[in-house]
């Protein structure tokens, strides 16, 4: 996902405003960071977000895991929040994206789910 490090909560404009800064490998991403300007504290917090990453794909594994069934799912090209913090109006993922695992997972900015327990 494109700010899926949540990379938005980084002081520096770049950083902040940089898509998938996040994906980039082993230590370039914290190097980019201190580049950007960041501090170690935000450097640490951004990793930590980092690792605990997960795609749409894994989500739903995870909910199947659990038992649970998706009922209804939306996913956006831009995320509905966005328009309070970049200024972004929200748009819905086109269908072509939205059925290629690949790159449903590279351009969602989020997915929301209505899940369903088994009665």
């Amino acid at each position: 996902m494109p700010f899926g490090g949540h990379q938005q909560m980084a002081v520096s404009r770049f950083a902040a405003h940089c898509p998938w800064l996040h994906l980039l490998p082993g230590p370039l991403y914290p190097w980019a960071l201190r580049l950007a300007g960041e501090t170690p504290g935000k450097i640490a917090g951004l990793l930590e977000i980092r690792d605990t990453r997960i795609s749409v794909r894994k989500f739903r594994r995870l909910a199947a895991g659990a038992g649970l069934r998706t009922v209804a799912e939306r996913f956006f090209l831009i995320n509905p929040h966005y328009e309070a913090k970049f200024g972004l109006k929200p748009r819905c993922l086109p269908r072509l994206l939205e059925i290629v695992p690949w790159l449903r997972d590279f351009f969602t900015t989020t997915c929301f789910c209505l899940l369903q327990r088994p009665k």
